[in-house]
This record gives structure tokens, sequence and C-alpha cells, in this order.
């Protein structure tokens, strides 16, 4: 049969309901005693201090902890399994790498096998507003170790392909180096490495694995469509070039996705709090362009030049070696143009634009995701994961 609970608990319960919230608390046990005092504040900052040798709200005082949400801010609540939440917290603790050294052994000898894709589940995690939803997600508490091992696997490829593009030392360098040190300057802010990561990811419109997928098949494909025409003997000007600008369309797509993150990150270094979420793709480009250290940036690239009807209404002007683009519509007003010569410079350069681009994006999201992965906020996420209720002020938004 359950306890009766005391008064003082009654009251703590009361004053938590009606939006109070426990700050300041200190616990002192002697062999004859236990005292709790506890201080509490509501929204209008008004403070009520209670005091009491009653075990439940001692219980209480203990259950209480800070911990993290999803957006890396600090939260006041119930623990409600203990016993789980210091476990798990404890599982997280490896000084000497045993614990990580355990999980790579396991990977490598296939006593561990993940059946699910991590950098996805941990995506959908920190995207699903939704607490009841997390019994799906539990993998990445229990599979912490692998999943940290798996990261570095990938960042060492990750690396691999940073050396690559600075031991050019190309234009492509200077795009890749530039665009990293943006990132940082506008990501890394931040001494919580789950904000910086979600504040990333805001603006982020592809995921960086899958870019980098979709980008290489692109350029896969686009050079095996361009060596079948190098095989035709004497290809005529027209057909050569609107090949040139079907793959140019293309290529150009995942450009296009990662202006959004280069523009904002660019707003927030100026001081803008909250740049928008989403802009088009010509107002993104603009922005860049007409920055003074980042429009190089976007130097011979037009966002303008995309499959679908609106955006792929040309003509191919032979006789003046030119390329006309219109403005959508039944009526053919030239929108803007472009020599054969002009066109021929923008199609290499949009080359070594998504290459620099692509892995730039790629370097960024693995650093803040390991950054993260190590960080005590994230833990503190895992730990209390369907384990922890939030108290919150009656006004809460």
């Amino acid at each position: 049969m359950n306890k009766k609970a005391s008064a003082d608990y009654i009251k703590l319960r009361k004053l938590i309901n009606d939006g109070y919230v426990p700050g300041n608390i200190n616990i002192k046990i002697t062999p004859t005693s236990e005292e709790t005092s506890i201080e509490l504040r509501n929204a209008e900052n008004k403070t009520i201090a209670l005091q009491s040798f009653e075990g439940d709200v001692v219980l209480f005082a203990f259950s209480v902890k800070q911990v993290f949400n999803k957006q890396g801010l600090s939260m006041t609540g119930e623990v409600k399994d203990l016993g789980l939440f210091y476990e798990t917290l404890e599982k997280f603790y490896d000084p000497d790498n045993k614990k990580y050294n355990d999980a790579v052994s396991q990977v490598i000898s296939s006593k561990n096998k993940i059946e699910y894709v991590p950098h996805d589940l941990l995506k959908r995690f920190l995207e699903d507003p939704a607490t009841s939803s997390y019994r799906q997600y539990l993998k990445l508490r229990d599979d912490y170790y692998v999943i940290k091992f798996l990261h570095v696997e990938l960042l060492k490829q990750v690396y691999a392909g940073l050396l690559s593009i600075r031991n050019q030392k190309s234009l492509k360098t200077k795009i890749f180096d530039t665009t990293l040190d943006l990132f940082k300057k506008a990501f890394h802010h931040d001494p919580n490495f789950v904000k910086n990561y979600q504040l990333f990811q805001k603006y982020n419109k592809a995921d960086a694995t899958d870019l980098l997928i979709s980008s290489s098949e692109d350029l896969d494909h686009d050079k095996d469509k361009f060596d079948m025409l190098s095989k035709r003997n004497g290809t005529p000007a027209k057909q050569g070039l609107k090949y040139v600008i079907e793959s140019y369309a293309t290529l150009a797509e995942t450009v296009i996705k990662i202006l959004n993150i280069i523009r904002a990150a660019i707003e927030i270094e100026e001081g803008v709090t909250d740049p928008l979420l989403n802009k088009g793709s010509v107002d993104n480009w603009l922005k860049i362009k007409e920055n003074k250290t980042y429009g190089f940036i976007v130097e011979d690239f037009d966002p303008r030049i995309r499959h679908g009807k609106a955006h792929n209404n040309y003509n191919i002007d032979v006789t003046n070696n030119k390329i006309d683009f219109y403005k959508e519509g039944r009526i053919k007003d030239i929108a803007f143009s472009y020599t054969f010569e002009e066109f021929r410079k923008m199609w290499h350069r949009l080359h070594l634009l998504l290459s620099a681009l692509v892995v730039a994006v790629c370097v960024e999201q693995a650093a803040l995701t390991g950054a993260m992965l190590e960080s005590g906020e994230y833990k503190l996420l895992l730990a209390s994961m369907g384990n922890f209720k939030e108290i919150r002020n009656k006004n809460y938004v």
C-alpha cells in the first residue's frame, strides 16, 4: 500500500501546478534527519522557499534535474527513474576509451550488426518534435559508441576529401576554404554544440551525405555523356550545346541547395539574429554575389539555368554564337544571354564549384556532428530520453 503523501509534498506539488519551477535545491542528510530546501520561481519572477524534513520531498529533490532538449535549450524537470538516468550517464563516461574500443572490436568482428543508418536516425531524432516516440530512437543511446566509431570513420573520409582539395592549391581550394571559414564564423558561436548543429541544419536544405552521393553520380553521368559525345565525329554545335545546357542544369540543382545555407551564414555573420529559413535561389545567389568577401564564390554561376518548363526556355543562336534564355510566358522576351565562350567558362567553373561546396558542407556537418556527440548536452539529452518530465511555467510558450 502506498504511503500517504506528506503535507509538504502536497504543497510542493500545488506550487508546481501553479507554475512554479524548482531552482536552487539543497539537501542535507545527517544520521538522524533529512532536510531539503527548495527555491521555486514563477514566470513573474516571484520566488517561494520551501523547507521540509519529509522523505517524499527529499526524494523529489533528488529527482529534479536540468537536462537539454533537442534544440540544446536547458529545461528543468523530474527524472522518472534515477537509477536508469545515472546508469546511462555512467555508460557515457569512458576516460580510457575502453568502451569505445570494445564497440570498435564488435563492429569489426561483425558481432554487432547495424541494421539502420545512424546518421539518418540521428537526423530524424533531432528533427522530431515529439517526445512520446522516443522508443524508435533508443538505438542512439544503446549503440552510442558504435555510432561514434562509425562517425570517426566518416570523418576520416571527409578529411581525405579536405586534403585532396587543399593540396590542389587552386580556385577550388579558395572557394572551399572561404566557405568553410564562413561556416565556422556562423555556426561555431555557442559552446553548446547541440545548438550549433541545429542552427546549421536549420538552413541546410539537403543532407550532406545525400549531396555527396548525388553530386558524384551527376558528375559521373556527366563524364559518361561527354565521353559518348566525343566519340561522335562532328557533333553539330546546336546538339552539343543542348547537352551542355542540360548538364549545367543538372549540376546546378545541387549548388542551388547549398546557396541557402551560405546566404544564411553570411547574414548571421552580418549580425542578423534570425535569418529567413528559406529564400529563393535567385535571392540567395544575389545576396552572396553582392558580398565583397564571398561574392567570388558564385562568380560565373547562374541559378536561373535549371530544369523544368519555367527554366528550360532557351534558344541556341549559332549565327551569333550565343544562347538566349527567355522569360517565363508565351511572349519570347529575352531575360538574359551568354555567348558560347562565356557559357563554356561557366560550365567548367560549375564542376569545381560543385565539388568545393559539397565537400565544405560535408566537412562542416561532420565536424558539428562529432562535436555534438561528445558534448555533455547531447549525452544528457540521451540519458533523459523517455525518462524525464519537464516542469514548466504556466505561461510557457
